[in-house]
């Protein structure tokens, strides 16, 4: 989970719950939802594309600054090692 805050003509909004989900195939970044009253997960936000995906390649990229998340073809650092 993150806290985004997008800023968008000088006004800032902070988006809590967004998800960051990695696998060895991908990493998404996915807007928050709620629960509707009928059980289904419904979106809490909607974005522009214009806006949700520089949001997502931002939030990959600190996500990788932050040691979290690696890039893509970098092993994890324990597969670095013998094992012994």
């Amino acid at each position: 989970m993150a806290d985004v805050e997008v800023l968008i003509d000088g006004v800032s909004i902070i988006l809590h719950g967004v998800q960051v989900c990695a696998t060895s195939e991908r990493t998404e970044v996915r807007l928050p939802k709620y629960r509707a009253p009928d059980g289904t997960w419904m979106a809490a936000i909607t974005l522009p594309d214009e806006v949700k995906g520089p949001m997502g390649d931002a939030v990959i990229a600190t996500g990788i600054e932050a040691g979290v998340l690696r890039e893509k073809g970098i092993p994890p650092a324990w597969t670095a090692f013998p094992a012994g």
